[in-house]
């Protein structure tokens, strides 16, 4: 991990963060598939708020690795992206329309 590729990882955690209020009502009506991928032991986010997203999300796919914290991107990088590699990984086998 460099110290580029982290500075990038909390930019784009902030950039998230800001705007993610205005996303919820935009992204209830939208028809694809979404992952939320959470950390058993987040001390940042807590149950009730990770909850709170779920249900703003119903729809959504989540992925619980237990053990991991909130950056769990860089604790279980491994994990993380297996994570996100299979719930993309239909998207890769689909013919081009």
């Amino acid at each position: 991990m460099t110290r580029k590729r982290l500075q990038s990882l909390y930019l784009l955690s902030i950039d998230f963060d800001r705007g993610y209020a205005d996303r919820i009502p935009a992204l209830a009506s939208w028809p694809g598939e979404m992952l939320l991928i959470e950390g058993s032991e987040d001390r940042v986010a807590s149950k009730k708020s990770r909850d709170a997203l779920k249900a703003a999300y119903p729809r959504a796919r989540t992925v619980t690795l237990h053990g991991a914290g909130h950056g769990m991107s860089l604790e279980r990088p491994e994990e993380w992206r297996d994570a996100v590699t299979h719930f993309l990984k239909p998207a890769w086998n689909r013919e081009p329309s």
